[in-house]
C-alpha cells in the first residue's frame, strides 16, 4: 500500500446473458468531480457469491483460469474528462489483489490467485464513468452475472520510496502480439501509441491468468504448460540497440497462486525507457512443445509521456 485511503464508492454492473461484448459503467454521478487513486475488484469467492442485487459475481476461475469451460477474458477501459482513455483493455484480473475460488471438485478446494503488486493505484485522476466500459470478447455464455468494483477517492499520499511511484499507473495499454507461422523470431506490430512514450512496467500474461486475446486468440494456445512457460523470451530495441536481450517473459508476471507458480513480489519497473516495438520481438526455446498456430503473447504496457 503507498496511500491512506479514504473514502470509496461500490459500483455494481449487471452482465445479462447474451452475445453483447461491450458494457459501459453506470454514470456515477457521487463520483464526479472525484479523483480517484485506486481501483479494487470484487469477485465470487468463498463466503461472496452475489452481489447487492442478488445477481451472481464473476469468480477469479471464470475469469482467467483456461481450465474452467466458461472461463471468459475481460478487459476495462478508462476514460477521463478530456477525452483521454487512459487505461485501454487492462485484464480485469489486474484489479483484483487477492481471490480464493471454491471450485466444488474432490481434488481441489480451492484456487488462489494473488496480484503481488497489491491493490491497482493511479495517479489520482477523474473518471468519465459513462464513457468508461467493460469488454468480453466471447460476450456472457452462461447466465447473467455481476461485476463490483470499490473506487477509492481523497486518499492521503504516504513518503514513499521513487520506486514506488512506478507501480501507480498513468496509462495502459494492452498489447497482444499474433503468431501465425512458424519462426525463428516473433515480432511486435507497430504500436503507434506507444512511440516515444517512457514505459515503467510490462506485465506478462500467461495463459492461466488470460485465456485469449482481445481479438479471441488463444494466448500461448490456451493452456498453460507450468514445464516449458518459461522458455519464451522477450527482446526489447530501442534505435537500433537491444536494451532487453532474451528476458524470460515469466519474469514479468505479478500473479501469483496454485495456478501460476511464476510471479516474483511484484513486476519488474524499468526506468521511464523508450521501446521501438516494431523492432523488438519474442522468441522460444527450441525444446519447447509446438504450439497450434495461430495463438498470442499477451503483455501489459504501464507507461508515462
Amino acid at each position: 500500500m503507498k496511500s491512506l485511503y479514504k473514502k470509496s464508492v461500490l459500483v455494481e454492473i449487471t452482465l445479462p446473458v447474451g452475445p453483447q461484448t461491450i458494457f459501459p459503467f453506470p454514470d456515477v454521478p457521487f463520483l464526479r468531480n472525484k479523483k480517484i487513486s485506486a481501483i479494487n475488484l470484487s469477485v465470487a469467492a468463498k463466503g461472496l457469491t452475489s452481489g447487492l442485487n442478488n445477481i451472481a459475481t464473476l469468480s477469479v476461475l471464470q475469469i482467467s483460469a483456461p481450465g474452467v469451460n466458461n472461463s471468459i477474458p475481460a478487459f476495462v477501459t478508462f476514460q477521463d474528462y478530456k477525452g483521454v482513455q487512459f487505461i485501454q483493455n487492462l485484464p480485469i484480473i489486474e484489479l483484483n489483489s487477492t481471490s480464493i475460488s471454491n471450485v466444488n471438485t474432490p481434488a481441489s478446494d480451492f484456487i488462489s490467485v494473488t496480484n503481488t503488486n497489491g491493490t491497482f493505484e493511479i495517479i489520482p485522476r477523474e473518471i468519465n464513468f459513462e464513457k468508461s466500459y467493460i469488454t468480453f470478447p466471447f460476450g456472457i455464455p452462461v447466465t447473467d452475472w455481476c461485476l463490483m468494483f470499490d473506487f477509492i477517492y481523497d486518499s492521503v499520499p504516504l513518503p514513499i520510496m521513487k520506486k514506488d511511484i512506478y507501480y501507480k499507473t498513468l496509462n495502459f495499454e494492452f498489447v497482444s502480439l499474433k503468431v501465425l507461422a512458424a519462426n525463428s523470431k516473433y515480432y511486435f506490430p507497430d504500436l503507434p501509441n506507444l512511440r516515444n512514450v517512457k514505459i515503467q512496467r510490462i506485465n506478462f500474461y500467461t495463459p492461466n491468468i488470460l485465456k485469449t486475446d482481445l481479438n479471441k486468440v488463444l494466448n500461448m494456445g490456451g493452456v498453460s504448460n507450468n514445464i516449458f512457460d518459461g522458455c519464451h523470451f522477450l527482446t526489447l530495441n530501442k534505435g537500433g540497440t537491444e536494451i532487453v536481450k532474451n528476458l524470460e517473459a515469466v519474469k514479468l508476471t505479478p500473479f501469483s497462486g496454485n495456478n501460476t507458480p511464476y510471479a516474483l513480489q511484484g513486476s519488474l519497473l524499468f526506468d521511464n525507457v523508450e521501446v521501438d516495438f516494431s523492432q523488438s520481438y519474442m522468441e522460444v526455446a527450441l525444446n519447447t512443445p509446438a504450439i497450434a498456430f495461430p495463438y498470442s503473447y499477451c503483455f501489459g504496457i504501464f507507461y508515462t509521456k
